[in-house]
C-alpha cells in the first residue's frame, strides 16, 4: 500500500514538472509600456548649440552613457535633439523603443555649453527615472503640436504674453456723408501708434495722426490723439488686429496767401476752434516676418471707420465756407481712412534681458 502511494506521488510530480514549462510559456508577457527606457547610446543633434563642444561635456557628466553626434546612417540608439524656442530650449529625446520625451527649458539666448549640458543630463535622468511622461502618438501628437505652436515658430513667438509694438505709415481719409464738393473733406496724413499686447492677445493702443489739405488760399491742419483697445487674431504668418478707440482731434485753419477769401463756419470760431471728439474702429490685416533678435516685422494695410463732432455742440461735420458760400473744408463727421502700415513687435522679456 505504501509502495502504491509512493508511485502515485511520483507520477503526480512528474506530470506537474512536465506541465510547468508549458504554463510558463503560456503566461502573457509583462506590460512594458510604463517601463522607463534604459539609455545606453545617445546621438546628439540640433542647431541651437555647438554639438562638438556639447558632447564632451555630456560624457563628463554621464560617463555611463555613450554620446556621439547624430550619424548620417541609421544605428541603434536614442536620439537627442536640442532646438531653440522662444524663451529657452526644447530638448527632445526619441528613445530606441520609439517613445518620445520632450522638455522645455527656460534660458537666455546666450546660454553657455556647460549650462546646456547640465540641463540635458538632468533631462535624461528624469526620463530614466520615469519622471517625464512620453509624448502621445498619432493624432494626439499633432493636436498637441498645433496647440503649443511647435509646428509654426512664428506662431510660437506670439504666445509671448506681453509684447510691445510700434507702427507708422501714410493714410488717406475721405468723407462718408455730408458735403464733398471739390474734395473738401479728403486729406492725407501720417500716423504713428504704440501698442501693447497683454494677456490672451488683448491689445492696448495709443495712436497719433497729423495731416491736412489746402483750399481757397488756406490750409487745414488736422491732428488726432486716440486711446483704444482691441483683440489680435494671429494664425501663422497672418495677423489681423481689430481695435476701437476714443479720439480727440485738434484742428486749425491757416491763411496761405494774402488775397485768400475770408472763411467762416456757423457757430464755430475759426480763430481757436474747439477739438473734435469721436470714436474710431480699425481693421489692419498684415503679414508677419520674423527678424533676428526675436523681433517681428509686420507689413500690411487696412481701413478705419470714424465719426467725430464738436463736444457740447452740433453733431456731424463742420462746414467751413468762403464768403461766396463755397465749401472750402469739411471737418470730421463720418469718415473712412485707408492706410498702409509697417510695424515692429518685440517681446517684453527680450527688452528686460538686454537691460540686465
Amino acid at each position: 500500500m505504501h509502495a502504491a502511494l509512493v508511485r502515485t506521488l511520483v507520477v503526480a510530480m512528474a506530470v506537474a514538472c512536465a506541465g510547468a514549462p508549458r504554463l510558463a510559456r503560456a503566461a502573457p508577457p509583462a506590460d512594458t509600456k510604463d517601463v522607463s527606457p534604459q539609455l545606453r547610446r545617445v546621438f546628439v543633434g540640433g542647431r541651437a548649440v555647438d554639438v562638438n563642444a556639447l558632447v564632451p561635456e555630456l560624457r563628463l557628466r554621464r560617463p555611463d552613457l555613450e554620446f556621439s553626434k547624430s550619424p548620417s546612417a541609421r544605428r541603434d540608439g536614442s536620439r537627442l535633439t536640442i532646438e531653440r524656442r522662444p524663451g529657452g530650449l526644447r530638448l527632445t529625446l526619441r528613445a530606441s523603443d520609439g517613445r518620445t520625451y520632450v522638455r522645455d527649458v527656460p534660458s537666455d539666448d546666450d546660454i553657455g555649453t556647460r549650462a546646456v549640458a547640465a540641463d540635458t543630463t538632468a533631462f535624461l535622468g528624469a526620463v530614466e527615472r520615469g519622471a517625464i511622461e512620453p509624448e502621445p502618438r498619432g493624432r494626439k501628437a499633432k493636436a498637441r503640436r498645433a496647440n503649443d505652436g511647435s509646428e509654426s515658430p512664428l506662431g510660437q513667438r506670439f504666445k509671448e504674453t506681453l509684447q510691445l509694438g510700434a507702427a507708422l505709415g501714410p493714410s488717406v481719409t475721405v468723407p462718408l456723408a455730408g458735403p464733398t464738393e471739390s474734395g473738401a473733406g479728403a486729406f492725407v496724413a501720417g500716423h504713428l501708434s504704440f501698442r501693447v499686447q497683454t494677456l490672451h492677445r488683448v491689445l492696448v493702443e495709443l495712436s497719433t495722426r497729423v495731416g491736412g489739405t489746402r483750399a481757397a488760399g488756406h490750409r487745414l491742419i488736422r491732428g488726432r490723439l486716440g486711446f483704444g483697445a482691441g483683440y489680435r487674431f494671429t494664425r501663422g504668418a497672418f495677423d489681423m488686429p481689430i481695435t476701437a478707440a476714443l479720439t480727440v482731434e485738434p484742428w486749425s485753419i491757416r491763411q496761405r496767401t494774402s488775397n485768400a477769401p475770408s472763411l467762416e463756419a456757423q457757430g464755430v470760431p475759426l480763430a481757436r476752434p474747439a477739438s473734435m471728439v469721436g470714436l474710431a474702429v480699425r481693421v489692419v490685416p498684415a503679414v508677419l516676418v520674423p527678424l533676428p533678435g526675436r523681433l517681428t516685422l509686420r507689413v500690411g494695410g487696412g481701413v478705419e471707420f470714424a465719426t467725430s463732432a464738436l463736444p457740447g455742440g452740433g453733431s456731424g461735420a463742420v462746414r467751413v465756407e468762403t464768403s461766396d458760400g463755397d465749401i472750402a473744408f469739411r471737418v470730421a463727421g463720418f469718415e473712412a481712412t485707408f492706410l498702409a502700415e509697417i510695424a515692429v513687435w518685440v517681446p517684453w522679456r527680450a527688452i528686460r534681458r538686454k537691460q540686465h
